[in-house]
């Protein structure tokens, strides 16, 4: 498995140079953007955006039973259609913008099932008002207040959209904390952002009731904060970022649910300069769970990333660890160890449950620009371990190759 990755990534490097092309000059281009005209009376801006992700998953690894019985599995996820988010962007009276990005595909073949095109569900729908200019406020850079389906910018990982995303899949401990609902759709909020020199504060609530659009509020809310801090002003890099963060949620145990937790706070930062670049999260909080799904959790992950070709070549070294207070106070993400332990495929329940006490990983990987930011390809291998500490028992212990194709536009 490792060699096609490596033969995947030779193949790549012996690859002729691309001269931009028509195509790709015109991705460049914004080919979304149908109007713009910051004088027109009504409409300011109206743009059509999008993404399509495809990924190649192979899992090779063994997972072990409770009962100390050990299972080795070798499983592919045959191709992906990761992401294909379209939708329109329109800044209108000066003051409003409205953005909606819809999912367009539902891929359940990796678990066995289909992959069926077509809308499937908002990916994020809100509308902004830029109280600054509505009120005309010297004293302050921006304030802006929101509502909608928003994705939250919790860890330094969801600080990069998956269009800039330099590893194929985000960490464990992200996935674990993030708001979100079972059908692929981001929860429903209201927000305000202030940002004056430096220093940002983001803030709002948001509902815990599951909804493919706009949801109601019949159910809990979780709230949260944010303060951004730009360094770059201080320190002599070209990156030079922090911020802390802090999620609570009030749902009941008969409520519908948006998150893993009852509270998590972050802390993180990004570093750079020329060709280097250091990114890193800090992670604590309580599962929402009493049982041994619950108790604290907390971790670490850092991400180093190194252009070996500027806007062409970037290497990128992530590792990350956790763990919780309960036995299963953690969980593998779904992609694609777990998938592999479904019934559909491996049929390991220890796996397909994904569910420890501590968690490791290590991730290598290289990206390809075929035109800069754009177009990318994407290889990487990613070591995880999963252990139940109270069993003895090692839930997952295995090595995913990854191949992905990455373009927005």
């Amino acid at each position: 498995m490792a060699r096609t990755c490596l033969l995947s990534l030779a193949l790549a490097a012996a690859a002729p140079a691309n001269h931009a092309g028509d195509f790709l000059d015109t991705i460049a281009s914004r080919p979304g953007l149908l109007h713009e005209d910051p004088n027109h009376p009504f409409i300011q801006e109206f743009s059509l955006n999008g993404r399509i992700h495809w990924q190649f998953a192979h899992v090779i690894g063994e997972s072990e039973t409770p009962t100390g019985t050990r299972n080795s599995f070798d499983y592919s996820n045959r191709g992906e259609m990761r992401r294909l988010y379209f939708g329109p962007s329109i800044r209108f009276l000066d003051v409003f913008r409205i953005k909606a990005e819809a999912n367009w595909v539902l891929d359940e073949q990796p678990r066995g099932g289909n992959r069926d095109y077509g809308y499937q569900s908002l990916f994020e729908g809100y509308l902004t008002l830029d109280l600054k200019k509505l009120l005309d406020l010297q004293s302050v850079d921006a304030l802006t207040i929101g509502y909608g389906l928003l994705e939250m910018k919790f860890t330094e990982e969801h600080m990069t959209s998956s269009k800039d995303l330099m590893t194929v899949e985000r960490t464990m401990l992200d996935s674990w904390l993030l708001p979100g609902v079972p059908s692929p759709a981001n929860p429903t909020g209201v927000w305000l952002e202030w940002k004056q020199g430096p220093n940002k504060i983001s803030g709002g609530i948001f509902s815990t009731t599951h909804s493919r659009e706009l949801a109601r509020w019949n159910d809990g809310t979780g709230q949260w904060i944010t303060w951004h801090h730009d360094l770059s002003g201080n320190i002599d890099l070209d990156l030079a970022e922090m911020a802390v963060n802090f999620l609570w949620n009030d749902t009941k145990t008969t409520d519908e649910q948006a998150m893993n937790c009852d509270w998590a706070a972050t802390a993180w930062g990004r570093f750079g300069h020329d060709r280097w670049s250091l990114r890193g999260t800090l992670i604590v909080g309580e599962n929402r769970l009493t049982d041994i799904r619950g108790g604290t959790f907390g971790g670490v992950d850092l991400l180093a990333t190194w252009w070996l070709d500027p806007q062409r070549w970037q290497l990128a070294i992530r590792s990350e660890i956790a763990a919780s207070s309960e036995p299963e106070g953690l969980r593998l993400s779904s992609r694609y160890a777990r998938i592999a332990g479904d019934p559909a495929n491996e049929n390991l329940p220890a796996l397909a449950n994904g569910r420890g006490d501590r968690h490791y990983s290590l991730y290598a990987g290289l990206t390809w620009f075929i035109h800069h930011p754009n177009l990318r390809l994407m290889a990487g291998l990613e070591w995880e371990r999963m252990e139940r500490s109270d069993l003895n028992q090692t839930v997952y212990d295995g090595t995913t190759c990854w191949l992905a194709a990455r373009l927005f536009f």
